[in-house]
């Protein structure tokens, strides 16, 4: 990290600790100091991750945005991803892209609460079970190449307009609802955004409030709509590029995780069957089916039909697909071995109970009816049992009969030895064995740049100097003045004449450079609307400790 860089963290902690020990969540004080995070600079993860692991948590580095199905499995195991970046001086207020003053400063001191620590632990385990949508990944994507473009030093505005226009069309062609945006609404309106104790009495616990200075400060006034913290929140819709007009206030942790369990219970991983395949199959994206013998097949839910009591009769699935028990995938059946499709019948087999009648049967053929009409017939190739369970045959030149539909042949198939969908559930069984299938995404971030550039060298050493004066506790009043005139060359560096006016206030005789600071920052904000807030809440800041 640059010298500006913890410049950027020193302001932004500065001003937050001063709001947040009033309007915060009581545990974020004392949270800061336990999880590791000083105000005057940036924290190292591997110290986080020390003193995370006192509450049971850990902490590890990423790059930007990574993958939701990641990020949650993640959390599911108590571990703390942090984004190392930090965000430019331009977007001190808000960063498109998570930084380490979202992560560290916005998410790690609430942890050190032990029932925010289980609410977020257990979110982690429901929602990475959830069915992520085509669509929703689509939408991931386009939101990560719109924040990286809006972050990266060299984006023109011709490229940061086309990321916008592709985000805004991956938004629209959202056109139903999955669990996974269910759940990262819950998520955006409790972990992100939310508000805790009741409408009229709240504090502020979100990660997304800890790190904003703007938007943290209007949460409060009553132009944002206060709801309380139910179920119906994950019918709210969130937009991520402007303040949220309402926000939840859930009335403690515990409730809130009864409310996250309430939701739980509709989901597919849960109710299994009909309901759970129909979300599958909608959602055109790998999902584990789990039947009653304990076989999990990862896959693509191509279709699927039942009958009139209900009963499911068939299953198609396509590739890449793998094979598992127990969440271990079957060392004999990996991805690379299955075909790219197939169908297999479900309902109780009228022969072959045991796996002895299976062994006599290798190499011939054989066939399987079922209650609903549907015929299997093919070459038994081999069949895979488990303490002599048997949970599915692979027949080869396999024909299907459906009812009402014509015959089916299939090079390969699969019978599975089941009746029942006990849960259908997002993603890979063996989610590490598969991706060593699959491969690592080719999605690679812009490489972090932020306050290092060459052109912001002499800056740097500016920002530097001021540091090491302050770190050696220097009170000659020549010397703070020596560089007062140096850093004169800088005129457009708000932040650096706000430090510098910081510790000029501590010395006597000094009231003339600070005038003329106060003057410089004045005409800063005047030329720099955007910035005009935040850095008028950065001098009122100065004028309460002189006051003091």
């Amino acid at each position: 990290y640059s010298a500006i860089d913890h410049a950027t963290w020193r302001f932004i902690m500065t001003l937050a600790r001063d709001f947040f020990k009033v309007h915060a969540h009581e545990k974020y004080l004392d949270g800061l100091r336990e999880t590791g995070i000083s105000v005057d600079r940036i924290p190292k993860v591997s110290e986080m991750d020390e003193k995370l692991q006192q509450f049971g948590w850990r902490a590890v580095g990423v790059s930007g945005f990574i993958p939701p199905a990641a990020f949650l499995e993640f959390q599911s195991r108590s571990i703390l991803p942090i984004a190392c970046e930090i965000r430019k001086v331009e977007n001190i207020a808000y960063t498109p892209v998570p930084d380490i003053v979202h992560e560290a400063a916005g998410h790690a001191p609430i942890i050190a609460d032990p029932d925010y620590s289980d609410y977020l632990n257990s979110y982690g385990q429901i929602a990475e079970k959830a069915i992520v949508s085509k669509k929703d990944i689509d939408l991931y994507n386009a939101i990560r190449h719109l924040s990286d473009i809006k972050e990266k030093p060299t984006s023109t505005d011709e490229e940061i307009d086309s990321a916008q226009k592709a985000f805004e069309k991956a938004y629209a062609d959202l056109d139903y609802v999955s669990e996974a945006t269910d759940l990262a609404r819950m998520s955006w309106w409790t972990i992100e955004y939310g508000l805790v104790g009741d409408l009229n009495d709240f504090k502020i616990y979100g990660a997304g409030l800890l790190s904003s200075l703007g938007e943290s400060f209007d949460c409060l006034k009553d132009h944002v709509n206060k709801v309380p913290f139910t179920v119906d929140c994950v019918k709210q819709a969130y937009d991520i590029t402007r303040p949220q007009p309402q926000l939840f206030v859930g009335r403690d942790f515990p409730s809130m995780k009864r409310v996250l369990q309430e939701y739980s219970e509709q989901m597919a991983f849960k109710q299994g069957g009909i309901t759970g395949l129909a979300k599958a199959k909608l959602a055109s994206t790998m999902t584990t089916t789990v039947f009653e013998n304990g076989l999990q097949i990862s896959g693509q839910v191509k279709n699927f039909s039942y009958d009139e009591f209900g009963k499911i009769t068939f299953i198609q699935f396509t590739g890449p697909m793998q094979f598992s028990n127990n969440d271990q995938e079957l060392v004999d059946w990996t991805s690379k071995n299955l075909p790219k499709e197939f169908i297999t019948p479900l309902g109780p087999w009228k022969s072959f109970q045991n796996e002895s009648e299976l062994t006599d049967k290798v190499d011939q053929e054989i066939t399987f009816e079922y209650s609903s009409g549907l015929k299997a017939k093919g070459k038994l190739k081999s069949y895979q049992a488990i303490e002599g369970r048997v949970l599915f045959v692979e027949l080869i030149n396999c024909q299907f009969s459906l009812p009402g539909q014509e015959h089916v042949t299939q090079d390969t198939s699969y019978i599975v030895n089941a009746s029942q969908v006990t849960s259908v559930y997002g993603g890979a069984a063996d989610r590490v064995a598969f991706q060593k299938f699959t491969g690592e995404s080719d999605y690679v971030s812009n490489p972090h740049i932020g306050n290092l550039a060459e052109e912001q060298k002499e800056s740097n050493a500016l920002y530097q100097k001021l540091r090491d004066l302050r770190d050696d506790d220097h009170t000659d009043r020549e010397i703070w003045l020596q560089f007062f005139n140096e850093s004169q060359v800088e005129t457009s560096h708000w932040l650096l004449k706000w430090e510098l006016l910081e510790a000029l206030q501590q010395l006597p005789d000094t009231d003339k450079e600070q005038n003329l600071l106060k003057a410089q920052i004045k005409e800063i904000q005047e030329k720099n609307p955007d910035k005009s807030r935040l850095i008028q809440r950065g001098l009122d800041y100065l004028d309460k400790i002189v006051s003091k």
